[in-house]
C-alpha cells in the first residue's frame, strides 16, 4: 500500500511540475522585475550621456536613444536598442548585396 501511494504521489507531482515550474519562473520574474527595470533605465541614462560620435561607434543615433526612452516599463530599452542596431546592420548588408548584384548586371 505504501508503494502504491508513493506512485500516485509521484504521478501527481510529475503532472504538476510543469505548472509549478512556470509559476516559479513567473514569481521570480515578478520579484526581480523592478531591479531589472531600474538597471536598464540606468544603462539607458549612461548611453544618453555619450556623444553622438560615441553612439555611432555602437551603431546608434541620438534618435534611437530617444525612442528607447518611450518603450514601456515592461520592456528592456537595451534590448530595443540592440534590435535597432541589428535591424539597421541587416538592412545595410542587404543594400550592399543588391548593389553588388546591380553592378554585376551592368557589367
Amino acid at each position: 500500500m505504501l508503494a502504491l501511494s508513493r506512485t500516485r504521489t509521484s504521478g501527481i507531482v510529475a503532472a504538476l511540475s510543469p505548472a509549478l515550474a512556470k509559476a516559479a519562473v513567473a514569481a521570480e520574474w515578478a520579484t526581480h522585475w523592478p531591479v531589472r527595470a531600474i538597471q536598464a533605465r540606468r544603462q539607458l541614462a549612461q548611453l544618453s550621456e555619450l556623444s553622438d560620435h560615441e553612439l555611432k561607434d555602437f551603431g546608434l543615433y541620438r534618435s534611437d536613444i530617444s525612442a528607447a526612452h518611450s518603450v514601456g516599463l515592461n520592456e528592456d530599452p537595451t534590448v530595443f536598442l540592440a534590435r535597432t542596431v541589428n535591424d539597421r546592420a541587416r538592412a545595410r548588408r542587404q543594400q550592399a548585396a543588391e548593389l553588388v548584384q546591380w553592378a554585376k548586371r551592368r557589367g
